[in-house]
Formats: C-alpha cells, sequence, structure tokens
C-alpha cells in the first residue's frame, strides 16, 4: 500500500490518495494533472516563466526546470524568456564540469557525455535538457545572480529586464504574435490543438 499526498505552489494539501501502489499512483497522478498540467488550447511564440518558490531560483541548475516547462508550451523556434534570480549562479561547486559544457550543442554533448568526457553522474540529465530546450526554442534569460560570463558559458542570451526581453520577442514575431505566461516552474501544460 502506498499513502501519497498532492500539494500546491502554496505548499497547501489538494489530495490524498491511498492504497493499491499501482492503481493509487495512477489516481494520484490524475489528479495532479488537473493541477500541474493545465490545458491550454496551442503552443505559444513567446512563453515567459518564473516562478516564487527559493528552491527553483537558487541556481541555474535548478532554473532549467522552468526552460523545460517553457518548452511543453512555446512553438517550436519561438522564444522563451525565463526569470531566476539564480542567487547562487551556476553551481560550479558542486557541478564543476558545466563550465566545460555548458554551451555545448546537443550532439556535441551527447559526443562529450559516450566519450567520457565527465565525471559528475549528474551531468547528463542536466546537459540533454539545456541542450535540448536551447535547440528547441531561443532562451532568454533574465537574472540577477547570473553574470554575463556566466550566460556566456552556458550559451545563453542575458536581458537587462523582462520588459526588454518581451519587446524584442513582440518585435520579432509581430503584432499578431501570441504569449504564453507560466507563473511557476512546476507546471508543464498540455498542448490540446
Amino acid at each position: 500500500m502506498i499513502v501519497n499526498t498532492i500539494i500546491d505552489a502554496k505548499k497547501e494539501l489538494i489530495s490524498v490518495v491511498a492504497g493499491d501502489v499501482i492503481e493509487s499512483h495512477r489516481e494520484g497522478v490524475r489528479r495532479a494533472e488537473r493541477l500541474y498540467r493545465p490545458k491550454v488550447p496551442h503552443r505559444t511564440d513567446i512563453a515567459i516563466v518564473g516562478s516564487p518558490g527559493l528552491g527553483v531560483n537558487i541556481d541555474y541548475w535548478q532554473a532549467i526546470k522552468g526552460v523545460l516547462a517553457a518548452t511543453c508550451y512555446v512553438k517550436e523556434g519561438g522564444t522563451t524568456i525565463a526569470a531566476s534570480p539564480c542567487y547562487e549562479g551556476i553551481p560550479t561547486k558542486d557541478h564543476p564540469e558545466i563550465l566545460k559544457l555548458g554551451a555545448l550543442s546537443y550532439e556535441e554533448a551527447l559526443k562529450a557525455l559516450d566519450t567520457g568526457r565527465y565525471t559528475d553522474p549528474s551531468l547528463p540529465g542536466f546537459l540533454a535538457i539545456h541542450t535540448q530546450t536551447k535547440a528547441f526554442a531561443n532562451i532568454i534569460l533574465y537574472s540577477e545572480g547570473l553574470t554575463d560570463e556566466d550566460c556566456k558559458i552556458l550559451g545563453l542570451r542575458k536581458t537587462p529586464s523582462l520588459e526588454e526581453a518581451t519587446r524584442e520577442a513582440l518585435k520579432k514575431y509581430g503584432k499578431k504574435a501570441t504569449v504564453g505566461i507560466l507563473r511557476h516552474f512546476e507546471v508543464f501544460p498540455q498542448v490540446m490543438g
């Protein structure tokens, strides 16, 4: 038997499921999807993502989750604008190899992983998300904690403000641009159309 809980962004209890391991887990997923997988009618030209939670804003290793969430919502070739303070910058103390591999393309990262150019066992997961999201959409990052050099290391564009990034993206896509906003990194929209 299992007992699982579903909590919202405010850490309030939304639901509890208990019972058979498989059946209860599946029911918990169905309930959680209503909160964390909202249905949206279509992908957008521009996805703006941010999160008030400190845990996902602590550094870019965590903030990549918001970029991944936006990939569920933005059109391929669109623009993701991610806002995260990243108070601790790039977590080079725990993941020093990110300095060598963060700006690689997906294909280059795969080659580096296949040839054993890394020793950090958690780096492949980060690299898979980081490189594929960069290949899928243009990423503009607003962050007080990441320097211009940090963004260069990661192969990202930094913006001085959300307003500037939004103006730039709207200019690129024109007056008919569609914009979506994800207020939490933990939300992964389901595109219906």
